[in-house]
């Protein structure tokens, strides 16, 4: 694939854009690409045609001939560590899509961790729902599972409760990935089906991740999907995506009522509305620094300088928006938005409100 894409006359820094379901052709698109130093876009199908067009920009038709392996070595030689290997749109404050530039650097190292946390094996098969288009199935999902070296499975071309479902009984699954409205849709499968799908007997971690997660979801996810090690992983796309996660050490309340601990090499600080430190266990704006920072949104200086900030020492911060608190032994706890904000047709934005039950929305579970 990487011959053919340099056989188009593509070279070190041009641009490719990739709008598809999840199929292996994605996959191997994108590391074509990332070998030849070549960013890979995003397009997400849910674009609409303005979008699409705004993500397109000006494009050029290539010629054709065949790369010899002198030519793939040459163009391999060029790639560096800080090269931007990946573009992913997110609408951000505003509907008009912003492409958030991602290095080797940060998703590599980004998916390394994710799938340290849930300590993935070659033994592991990892079921991945998520479209590829998000940073959740990218990096969290295939990524995680590459450098891990696990099996990963794609249980259709875009999610199906049911196909999920029957993926996790018959490739036996180790490890289920999923925002929560995935989560919602099986649980509700599994109730209607009880004789039919049985209980899940080899699953024993995965991701719950792209939105709030609530602690009730959580723990009926654990005992009627009898998912033991379930973990949270928190962040945004602008930082690759993940900056915080639960343990599988965790103690129940932890895995339950908090979005874990910030990852290696990264740092976290809670902020007033004046750009303040705040102590221990005060609200604030939850800001990161470290590894997974975008390199900044694609020639869109002024839009990087609104949401990632320097500090006196030199740290560049990104201002999550979101509103939560750290406690003594570093966990996260998120209470909310500093910005309400709704965006349709992303499958990270989920928002709970504190006095809704769950028990309005899902039919009561018997665990049996």
């Amino acid at each position: 694939m990487a011959k053919m894409l340099l056989g188009f006359g593509l070279k070190h820094g041009d641009v490719i854009g990739i709008m598809a379901y999840n199929r292996y052709e994605y996959i191997e698109t994108f590391l074509a690409g990332g070998r030849i130093d070549c960013p890979v876009v995003l397009m997400n199908n849910m674009f609409s045609p303005v979008e699409l067009e705004h993500a397109m920009g000006p494009g050029i038709r290539l010629g054709h001939f065949r790369a010899t392996d002198a030519e793939l070595e040459a163009a391999e030689s060029l790639v560096v560590v800080n090269d931007i290997l990946n573009l992913q749109f997110t609408s951000g404050t505003t509907g008009r899509p912003k492409a958030a530039c991602f290095t080797h650097r940060n998703i590599l190292n980004d998916a390394m961790f994710v799938g340290a946390a849930m300590k993935l094996t070659l033994a592991d098969v990892v079921s991945c729902p998520p479209p590829l288009f998000h940073c959740f199935g990218l990096v969290m999902g295939f990524l995680a599972s590459f450098h891990h070296g696990s099996s990963i499975v794609f249980p259709s071309d875009t999610f199906n409760a049911e196909k999920t479902i029957e993926s996790v009984i018959n490739d036996r699954v180790t490890a289920l990935l999923g925002v929560p409205t995935m989560f919602f849709a099986q649980l509700e499968l599994l109730n209607k089906h009880k004789d039919r799908f049985g209980t899940f007997t080899t699953a024993r971690t995965g991701l719950a991740a792209g939105a709030q997660v609530p602690a009730q979801l959580m723990d009926i996810i654990l005992k009627r999907m009898n998912i033991p090690s379930l973990l949270i992983a928190y962040g945004m796309t602008e930082t690759s995506p993940a900056t915080f996660i639960t343990a599988i050490e965790d103690n129940e309340e932890k895995r339950l009522h908090t979005i874990g601990r910030v990852l290696p090499h990264t740092d976290v600080k809670v902020v007033d509305s004046r750009g303040r430190i705040l102590p221990i266990g005060q609200r604030g704006d939850i800001c990161t620094a470290g590894f997974p920072l975008q390199r900044g949104y694609w020639l869109d200086k002024e839009k990087t300088q609104e949401v990632m900030h320097v500090d006196e020492q030199g740290v560049r911060w990104m201002h999550t928006g979101d509103e939560g608190y750290l406690d003594a032994g570093g966990y996260c706890y998120v209470t909310g938005r500093i910005k309400d904000l709704i965006i349709r047709g992303k499958p990270r934005l989920l928002h709970f409100s504190p006095s809704i039950s769950l028990s309005k929305i899902l039919p009561p579970f018997r665990l049996t």
